[in-house]
C-alpha cells in the first residue's frame, strides 16, 4: 500500500508541474485514488470483523 500511495502522490506532483500527458495522469490519479479508497474499505470491514471474533 505505501508503494501504491508513493505513485499516487508522484503522479500528483508530475499532474501540479503540468506535464505534457497531464489529462492521462489525473485519469491514472484519480484510478488510484478509487484503489486506494477500495483497500481502505476493505481494511476496516475487514478490521470490524476481527472485534467481532474476540
Amino acid at each position: 500500500m505505501a508503494a501504491m500511495l508513493g505513485l499516487v502522490w508522484h503522479s500528483a506532483w508530475l499532474v501540479l508541474e503540468g506535464e505534457p500527458h497531464s489529462d492521462r495522469l489525473r485519469f491514472e490519479l484519480r484510478e488510484l485514488r478509487l484503489r486506494e479508497a477500495e483497500l481502505v474499505r476493505r481494511l476496516g470491514n475487514s478490521e470490524e470483523r476481527d472485534d467481532f471474533d474476540d
